[in-house]
């Protein structure tokens, strides 16, 4: 289950708590630090709600809402950031260029 609960007006990300299961995958971590949006969703997870951060380009970047912690983060397809419902053509920059590297429309 996926469920935007709302969008969050606060955009500040904090990356210096960050878990056991991010810190191991380093390689990971965004180059981009420019946050687009950011929205609470419901996945039913024991741990609660998480807060989404959607970056320039094209990286989400999960949060628990209770404990702050970086749980993971994501390269994002066309379909997942499509569940976040702006449209991302005039939100994310090189559009195109995201969709060319990551061959989003294969």
């Amino acid at each position: 289950m996926f469920k935007v609960v709302r969008e969050l007006k606060s955009n500040k990300l904090n990356m210096s708590n960050i878990t056991a299961h991010c810190n191991s995958r380093y390689y990971r971590t965004p180059k981009c630090d420019k946050v687009i949006k950011c929205f609470l969703v419901d996945k039913c997870h024991p741990n609660g709600l998480e807060e989404h951060f959607v970056l320039a380009d094209a990286s989400i970047i999960i949060v628990n809402h209770n404990s702050k912690k970086v749980v993971t983060i994501l390269r994002a397809r066309l379909g997942q950031l499509k569940r976040y419902h702006f449209a991302i053509s005039r939100s994310l920059k090189n559009f195109s260029l995201i969709n060319e590297e990551f061959q989003l429309n294969k």
